[in-house]
């Protein structure tokens, strides 16, 4: 009969390192668009967060080498939404951006305030929801999504 060594658990020899953790990348936040068929997600990496796109003749790109993406809403809440070609995204938490898929162009639709989360395009993607904390109070904000 053989002996079985047991160490208590977290002290034996792990596969997994650290080293080894901190360079892959989490994926999060998921979204179709509907008109153009292109699929969103962030990545995130040892990098930063980055909005990821692969179109529907599977080209893949990154859509916001210039920008640190995530919302800052502890609750949670998406960071981006896209519809009909735009994706609307959270900056870090305090600024809200709109980006043209075809063009790539990006400008700014709110100026910097709260931790900002959950944005949402309107069906006619004319109008973004938002919501928008100061540490005590949350609130909703509608804003023209065109500026």
């Amino acid at each position: 009969m053989r002996s079985v060594l047991r160490k208590p658990y977290g002290l034996w020899k792990s596969p997994f390192s650290a080293e080894a953790r901190a360079e892959r990348s989490s994926l999060r936040d998921a979204r179709w668009d509907e008109r153009t068929g292109d699929l969103l997600w962030l990545e995130r990496g040892p990098e930063g967060t980055r909005l990821e796109a692969r179109s529907t003749d599977g080209a893949q790109r990154t859509l916001s080498d210039a920008f640190d993406m995530g919302g800052g809403v502890g609750y949670g809440g998406g960071d981006f939404d896209v519809r009909g070609g735009t994706v609307i995204f959270v900056d870090r938490g305090r600024q809200l951006y709109r980006l043209e898929l075809a063009s790539g162009a990006v400008r700014p639709i709110t100026s910097q305030m709260g931790a900002l989360a959950s944005p949402a395009l309107s069906p006619d993607g004319r109008w973004v929801a938002f919501v928008s904390s100061d540490g005590e109070e949350d609130a909703l904000f509608v804003v023209d999504s065109l500026g």
